[in-house]
């Protein structure tokens, strides 16, 4: 009978100290998008949102085309302010003219118009990103959940 392989697991300090030494290692590299990308996720997964932000800052800086960290960093913006309003919007309108198929830039963009009451491009952006996706997935079923709301909202 073989044993079972020890699962290691990593300490929330661990991970903690992993992110500051990557932290250290853009002030040597500043000029690094990849690293400040990750930089950002890893603070925003630890929640520290201001530090996250100022990563995706960063990021968007060195890489102003760049529609995976323009929405990723609209997503936090959003997170933070509870709303899409303002720039974040301005970023999700700029991520769909650069990648107007990357699913999240849709899911979001949905998200974006429900709020501001223009529920038919809501359920148009939602309907893209459900083509996206096998039907059979969560992600499929929220969107389906979305659609019929906004559809229900259209006048």
């Amino acid at each position: 009978m073989a044993e079972k392989p020890v699962q290691q697991t990593i300490s929330q300090k661990e991970i903690e100290s992993m992110v500051e030494r990557l932290a250290e290692k853009l002030k040597a590299d500043p000029n690094n998008v990849e690293g400040w990308q990750m930089l950002a996720r890893s603070y925003a997964n630890l929640q520290r949102m201001p530090e996250a932000l100022q990563a995706y800052a960063k990021a968007m800086a060195l890489a102003p085309n760049n529609a995976q960290i323009m929405i990723d960093y609209a997503d936090l913006m959003a997170f933070q302010n509870k709303s899409t309003k303002g720039e974040p919007m301005k970023l999700i309108q700029k991520a769909l003219r650069l990648d107007p198929t990357n699913l999240k830039v849709l899911a979001l963009a949905g998200t974006a118009y429900y709020e501001i009451g223009d529920f038919k491009a809501a359920a148009d952006y939602w309907k893209k990103g459900r083509s996206l996706v096998p039907a059979e997935s969560e992600f499929a079923k929220a969107m389906d959940e979305n659609i019929a709301e906004a559809q229900k909202q259209i006048k």
